[in-house]
């Protein structure tokens, strides 16, 4: 799979370069949480797919 190329097609797909934008079409739940060093991480559980951050990341 090449990544640039999945990128760029949910950029054109989604009208959008903003992943917050993308990760809400896509029903992905962005939650904000001290992780110290880490810029961030991913899980998936029973077909939930939320994705965590650092609060310092927010773009708001």
């Amino acid at each position: 799979m090449d990544i640039k190329k999945t990128v760029i097609k949910l950029c054109r797909k989604h009208k959008t370069t903003d992943p917050f934008k993308i990760a809400a079409d896509l029903d992905i739940i962005v939650i904000f949480e001290d992780l110290g060093l880490a810029l961030g991480y991913f899980d998936s559980q029973y077909r939930i797919k939320p994705s965590t951050l650092t609060p310092w990341y927010r773009t708001n």
